[in-house]
């Protein structure tokens, strides 16, 4: 279990011999590391949730020297829901030992302290309901409060070191919040009642494991004992007995904190009666001469031989059961209570496992080169070839992936990222061999992205590279779909089969909640924490992969890489298209790469678009044409094999086409009908941008004026199609990648469910970037005033991700003239990052007419004699209202009209094509 020069530790223990940010409760509870930016993503959406606007009104009343003036006590609230997920009197250590305060340190009047070293009690006990509460409440204060402590404890349990407890609570808000008579008592008793009520009603007995500590004294203590007790008679048999036996070591502790007698509670634990006798027999024994700082230094060395001993994780949970017991002894009969801190182990053991398990250079007496490279008499000396800790070859680093790397087409955010895991798969070696610890103990990845953008390349890609450092044995690619493991025996299997590479689980839009789904999410994530010969990766669409992660608080944490693999670009299909071609020997002729260009341009980027799948499709279909030219020409010669022609390459019925877009799209936009001064703003838009480029071609910096636009007017107003155009636009002008138009609206963004909205809209964004996310109806974002409504956090996290797109994104926001006026108005900041507004009026009588003909004859009909007076006449009877659709009311009196002539002509099978083709009077419906 030792390395030169130190003892081996767990890969959960290496955060605790370093500076890196972590959080580690002594006991039960894991060290945890956060990903980066973790402290500030969190204490952001805390703080949201405890400054809504229906928690005001409660300033705090006590602790003005620690808060601020005016603080909401919702604030306050934070800090100590955290610190009681903890668990009553814990004891922490690592940067975020602090944590509580860490979260509220912007409303209290001192920063708060990071520590970076020693240890610190919990000194929060649980208290329920909470202080949020107050008997001056209205009904509905006490509805926003249940709600705000439900969502509070939601996103803390979204985190590992606190998934349980905050888990266990929120789901005991959820249980009053969905029942009506335990609703009733919260929103009508006394705090002092509804506290009895907590008691008796709403904490189960399935709560007991998870929160021991809200059943009062008795429970709490029966659940220390039991831990203790276990973890103890580990460490007997693996680190020798100078622990003592347990009873004795519960003699000793008592003696220390100077109580007469064992406490009389214990005889309600496992330990009964006569534990009890037996405790005061071993104090008899003991209190002669006992040397309470003596019995701490025993116990520290006891542990010193345990992390000898590989039992470096057991120590650290007893060290944190310890001084739960001492703190539960010390306030006994009634919660815990802190006693004098000399009594605790913890930095002592945090010491013992830095000085045994800190990886430290080793040296050398110089005699032992002398003497290694002396031959032994009769010998010669044969040269040491260097190895890994494991005994296998050393690998010799020869840049073999970065070919391989730079051959992958497009995925420009993607080869940087590969090229870091290579680089950090190789230190990671080097740190073997060097006897140090390793640095990253997870490597799980998310995959984010449609089919085809070549997911499956890149992880048998790591995969080689993680094999060949020694990272994992063979570094194969095991695909498994998430609906195939339907249960946990099926992910055990799978991990199994997977072992010593890399599982491919691919995430389906079905993330089933089931009794076996759970079971398998619940299995995939120990199988994650307990193997270190697999990697797994979760792979699929953005939105899929976003609302799988939130299936379980325990997914997010454990996949601390995320690549998100974009679809590709015009310019990078056509390079797949050739590629693929070479490599399956064909000989492109002239126009070849044209006529695919043209095809690749009118193919929908929607969600699920299939990128290289598409392009292998399009070119299977192509060679199966150019066969049937070919083979009727006798034996083809190989140059005849080869040649592949513009007129071989044909769609497959997979692939449907949008129509062809040759033109100029400011051409069309002047062809639009009406719109005037839209017209004129797009048009100064688009020589601003033109001008840009002139500007940074002469050598200027380019301006950091924002693109993202709000659209105002009725339905029916050509908003979408102008968007589409402008999106066609800012693409020929390479403001944009790709310009594909992404219409959203509030459905699409906003979750129902803490933990959902946010992948919503990062699902979004990713699918429009390089072209327009189009928003209808934006405003309804944020019309509810509901504290359950999740708006807010789609149009806060929208916001951010417009900043840091800002280069290959426009977002264009769209509704109704007043509700977006409003909506602008209410929001602040929103004015700045929409700069551009065009308002888009209803249609003239002439100009709804003038849309009939050109929609008509675009279809390819012809209008008969007093059809557009016909029309103009319906049109001027239809109520201008908030209801009236305008282009949208012409294209249903277009498809009535048509409908009607269907009917008319079905029985005039040998009429003229004139005679099909036209649309009379009598063909128009009588009214709309």
């Amino acid at each position: 279990m030792s390395s030169a020069g130190r003892v081996e530790v767990p890969d959960e223990l290496v955060p605790l011999l370093g500076d890196k940010p972590h959080l580690n409760v002594f006991g039960p509870t894991k060290p945890w590391v956060p990903p980066e930016g973790w402290l500030e993503d969190t204490r952001r959406r805390l703080i949201a949730i405890a400054e809504r606007e229906e928690l005001a009104g409660h300033p705090i009343v006590v602790d003005r020297e620690l808060y601020r003036e005016g603080v909401p006590v919702a604030v306050k609230e934070i800090n100590i829901m955290t610190e009681q997920m903890l668990g009553a009197s814990t004891e922490k250590s690592g940067s975020l030992q602090n944590l509580g305060p860490l979260f509220v340190t912007e409303h209290r009047r001192e920063p708060t302290p990071v520590y970076f070293s020693g240890t610190q009690m919990n000194r929060y006990v649980p208290i329920v309901p909470g202080e949020a509460f107050r008997d001056s409440d209205s009904p509905q204060r006490r509805d926003a409060v249940l709600a705000y402590y439900r969502d509070l404890l939601d996103v803390l349990a979204e985190f590992p070191p606190f998934a349980v407890r905050a888990g266990a609570l929120a789901d005991a808000h959820r249980r009053i919040i969905g029942d009506p008579e335990l609703l009733d008592l919260h929103r009508t008793r006394s705090v002092t009642e509804l506290a009895e009520v907590w008691r008796t009603r709403v904490l189960t007995d399935a709560d007991r494991t998870a929160l021991p500590d809200f059943f009062g004294a008795a429970e709490h203590l029966s659940w220390t004992l039991t831990g203790l007790r276990a973890v103890h008679e580990r460490l007997l048999a693996t680190a020798g007995p100078e622990g003592a036996p347990f009873l004795d070591l519960l003699a000793a502790l008592v003696l220390r904190l100077g109580l007469d007698s064992p406490p009389a509670t214990i005889a309600t634990s496992d330990l009964g009666v006569d534990g009890v006798a037996e405790i005061r027999r071993s104090m008899s024994a003991l209190r002669a001469g006992f040397d309470g700082q003596a019995w701490r230094q025993k116990l520290r060395d006891w542990l010193e031989r345990a992390i000898v001993a590989g039992e470096a994780e057991t120590a650290r949970v007893w060290a944190g059961l310890f001084w739960l017991c001492a703190t539960t002894f010390n306030g006994l009969p009634h919660l815990p209570k802190i006693p004098d801190n000399s009594i605790t182990v913890a930095p002592g053991y945090l010491s013992s496992l830095r000085m045994l398990c800190q990886p430290r250079r080793t040296v050398v007496n110089p005699l032992v080169t002398r003497l290694a490279t002396m031959d032994t008499p009769g010998t010669a000396a044969a040269p040491l070839a260097p190895s890994r800790m494991d005994g296998s070859a050393k690998h010799e680093d020869t840049g073999e992936f970065g070919p391989e790397l730079a051959e992958l087409v497009g995925l420009g955010a993607i080869k940087p990222r590969v090229a870091r895991i290579h680089a950090e798969a190789k230190i990671e070696a080097l740190r073997r061999e060097s006897g140090l610890p390793p640095v990253r103990t997870r490597r799980h990845m998310v995959f984010a992205g449609n089919p085809g953008t070549a997911k499956t390349t890149v992880a048998k890609l790591i995969g080689r590279i993680y094999a060949a450092y020694g990272v994992l044995a063979s570094g194969e690619v095991s695909e498994v779909s998430r609906v195939e493991l339907f249960n946990g025996v099926k992910v055990t299997a799978a991990a199994a089969k997977a072992a010593g590479g890399i599982l491919m689980l691919e995430i389906g839009h079905d993330n089933a909640t089931s009794e076996g789904s759970r079971e398998a999410v619940a299995t995939l994530i120990r199988t994650m924490d307990e193997r270190d010969d697999l990697v797994v990766v979760a792979t699929g669409h953005p939105r899929a992969v976003a609302e799988f992660l939130t299936v379980h608080p325990g997914l997010a944490p454990r996949f601390p890489t995320t690549l998100n693999f974009v679809d590709y670009g015009d310019d990078e299909l056509v390079e797949l298209f050739a590629l693929m071609a070479r490599r399956a020997g064909f000989a492109l002729g002239d126009g070849v790469l044209d006529r695919v260009r043209k095809l690749v341009t009118r193919m929908p980027r929607t969600a699920g678009f299939g990128n290289a799948w598409v392009i292998r499709n399009l070119l299977e279909e192509s060679a199966s044409h150019q066969a049937m030219r070919i083979s009727g020409t006798g034996t083809p010669t190989p140059e005849q094999l080869r040649d592949l022609r513009d007129t071989d390459i044909a769609v497959p019925l997979s692939i449907v086409l949008a129509p062809g877009h040759d033109g100029d799209p400011m051409a069309e936009l002047e062809a639009l009908v009406g719109l005037r001064e839209v017209k004129k703003q797009v048009q100064l838009l688009v020589a601003e941008a033109r001008a840009e480029t002139v500007r940074v071609k002469a050598g200027l910096s380019a301006g950091e004026r924002s693109r993202h636009m709000v659209f105002i007017g009725n339905p029916g107003t050509a908003k979408t199609t102008v968007a589409r155009l402008i999106a066609r636009v800012y693409a020929d002008l390479g403001l944009l990648g790709s310009g594909q138009l992404v219409e959203v609206s509030r459905g699409d963004l906003v979750g129902q469910y803490v933990g959902q909205t946010a992948p919503r809209v990062k699902a979004a964004v990713e699918q429009a970037l390089g072209g327009v996310l189009f928003i209808d109806e934006a405003y309804s974002l944020t019309y509810s005033d509901y504290s359950g409504d999740f708006g807010h956090e789609a149009l806060s996290t929208l916001l951010k991700l417009m900043e840091d797109h800002r280069d290959d994104l426009v977002v264009i926001a769209a509704g109704y003239e007043r509700e977006m006026r409003d909506f602008l108005a209410k929001n602040s900041g929103l004015v700045s990052r929409f700069p551009t507004v065009l308002e888009f009026p209803d249609y003239s009588g002439a100009e709804l007419v003038e849309i009939f003909e050109a929609a008509a004859t675009t279809a390819g009909y012809l209008l008969g004699e007093g059809v557009t007076d016909w029309v103009d006449m319906l049109l001027a009877d239809v109520d201008r209202g908030p209801s009236f659709g305008n282009g949208r009311t012409v294209r249903n009196l277009l498809e009535a009209t048509v409908a009607n002539q269907a009917a008319r002509i079905v029985e005039l099978t040998d009429a003229a094509p004139e005679v099909i083709r036209e649309l009379r009077v009598a063909d128009l419906p009588r009214r709309l």
